[in-house]
C-alpha cells in the first residue's frame, strides 16, 4: 500500500475553517517565508474540507504567470473548474450542480464562456453567477505579487471590487484565503490606507512545524524501510537546521528510502538538503 507522506494539520484546518464558517470571516491572510508549507496546507488540507462543505473552490497562483496576474487568475478558474468537473464525473454526476443559465459551462479547451473569450473580468462575472448557486472559496497564492508593477493596478482594483464589494450582493458567500511570502509587500496591500485591500483582512503568521512533523516523516520513512533505522531527535535537529522546510525534508527522506540510505546527516550533505540562499524557493 502506498505511503501517505501528507502531514495533515487538523488543528489549523479547524481553526481556519471555523473562522470562515462559524465566525463569518470572509477573508483571511497567512504569511510565512517561502517553502514553509503554505501552499501544501491550502491545497491538500483546507480546500478539501471547504469542498466537503459545498464550496466551489478556486486556487490561483500569481507566480504561474508573473507577467499577467489576470491571466493567472483566469487559468486558476479554468483549472479549478476542470478538477471539480472530473471529480463529479467520477462520482457519477452528469453535470456540475452550479451550472445554471446564468453561469454557463466553461469551454475549457478554448477559454470561452457562452461564446465570450474568457478574460479576468468575464471570469469574475462567471464566479459571481456561480455564487448565486453555491458558496465560493478562493485561495490567492503569492498575492503580494500584485504590488510589484503598476500595470497590475487595474486588475487589482477589479479583484478588490469582486471580493470586497460585489460578493456582498450575492446569494452565497465568496470567501478568500490570501497567501504571501513577502511581509512588506503584503502590508502594502492590506495595511496602507491607500492600499486596495485596506482593512479587508488581518495578516496572521503561518504556524511553523515542529518535532511532531519530523517524527511523522521518520515514521513514513520506516514504513518503506526497516523500523528504528533513524534517530528522531537527530532528524528533528536536521529539520530545524535546514530551516524547517517540510517539502525539502520529505524529499530527503524519500530519496534516502529509494536508495536504501540510513545515514541521515551524510545523506543530507550528499543530497544537498540545506537550501542555497542564492536560489529563490517557493
Amino acid at each position: 500500500m502506498a505511503i501517505d507522506w501528507n502531514f495533515h494539520r487538523g488543528d489549523l484546518v479547524k481553526k481556519m475553517h471555523d473562522g470562515y464558517t462559524a465566525l463569518g470571516s470572509n477573508h483571511q491572510t497567512i504569511f510565512a517565508d517561502r517553502q514553509k508549507g503554505k501552499t501544501h496546507f491550502a491545497t491538500q488540507d483546507l480546500i478539501p474540507v471547504m469542498q466537503d462543505e459545498g464550496y466551489f473552490c478556486v486556487y490561483v497562483d500569481f507566480w504561474s504567470k508573473k507577467e499577467s496576474p489576470g491571466q493567472a487568475f483566469t487559468s486558476g478558474v479554468i483549472q479549478s473548474y476542470n478538477k471539480t468537473r472530473l471529480l463529479k464525473n467520477a462520482l457519477g454526476f452528469s453535470e456540475l450542480r452550479f451550472i445554471t443559465p446564468d453561469a454557463p459551462p466553461l469551454n475549457t479547451s478554448l477559454g470561452i464562456i457562452d461564446n465570450t473569450v474568457l478574460t479576468p473580468n468575464t471570469a469574475i462575472n462567471w464566479l459571481l453567477n456561480v455564487s448565486d448557486r453555491q458558496p465560493i472559496f478562493i485561495v490567492l497564492d503569492e498575492v503580494q505579487h500584485l504590488t510589484t508593477n503598476r500595470e497590475f493596478d487595474e486588475f487589482t482594483a477589479s479583484l478588490r471590487s469582486f471580493l470586497v464589494n460585489q460578493s456582498l450582493l450575492r446569494k452565497h458567500l465568496i470567501q478568500t484565503l490570501f497567501i504571501g511570502s513577502d511581509q512588506v509587500r503584503l502590508a502594502s496591500l492590506f495595511e496602507n490606507r491607500k492600499a486596495p485591500f485596506y482593512k479587508a483582512s488581518y495578516i496572521s503568521a503561518f504556524e511553523g512545524l515542529d518535532k511532531e512533523f519530523s517524527d511523522f516523516a521518520v515514521d513514513c520513512f520506516e514504513q518503506s524501510r526497516d523500523i528504528n533505522t533513524l534517530d528522531k531527535t537527530e532528524a528533528y535537529k536536521l529539520f530545524k537546521d535546514g530551516g524547517r522546510l517540510p517539502g525539502r525534508f520529505i524529499d530527503l527522506l524519500q530519496k534516502m528510502a529509494s536508495v536504501k540510505r540510513y545515514d541521515l546527516i551524510k545523506s543530507a550533505q550528499e543530497f544537498k538538503y540545506f537550501p542555497d540562499e542564492t536560489i529563490t524557493y517557493r
